[in-house]
C-alpha cells in the first residue's frame, strides 16, 4: 500500500513537472510569436506605405508625361507656324 501511494505520488509529481515545463515552453513560444507578429505588422505597414508612395509617384509621373507631351505638341505647332511665316516672307519680294 505504501508503495502504491509512493508510485501514485511519483506519477503526480512527474505530471505536474511536465505541466510546468509545457506551460513555460508555451509561454516562451507565445512571447516569440508575439514579437514576430509585431515585426511582421511593422513590415506590413512599411510595405503598404511604400506601395502607396510608389502609386503616387507613378500618378505624378503620368501627369507630367501628359503635360510635357502637350507642351511638345504646342512647341511643334509653333515651330511649324514660324517656319510657314518665314517661308511666306521669303517668297514675297
Amino acid at each position: 500500500m505504501a508503495q502504491d501511494n509512493h508510485l501514485a505520488q511519483l506519477i503526480m509529481d512527474v505530471k505536474e513537472s511536465l505541466e510546468r515545463e509545457l506551460r513555460q515552453g508555451f509561454s516562451e513560444l507565445n512571447e516569440k510569436l508575439d514579437r514576430q507578429d509585431t515585426r511582421l505588422s511593422r513590415h506590413g505597414g512599411l510595405l503598404q506605405g511604400g506601395a502607396r508612395q510608389i502609386t503616387r509617384m507613378v500618378e505624378w509621373s503620368e501627369r507630367w508625361d501628359d503635360l510635357l507631351a502637350q507642351r511638345d505638341a504646342r512647341l511643334n505647332q509653333l515651330e511649324r507656324r514660324v517656319a510657314d511665316l518665314e517661308k511666306r516672307l521669303q517668297e514675297k519680294p
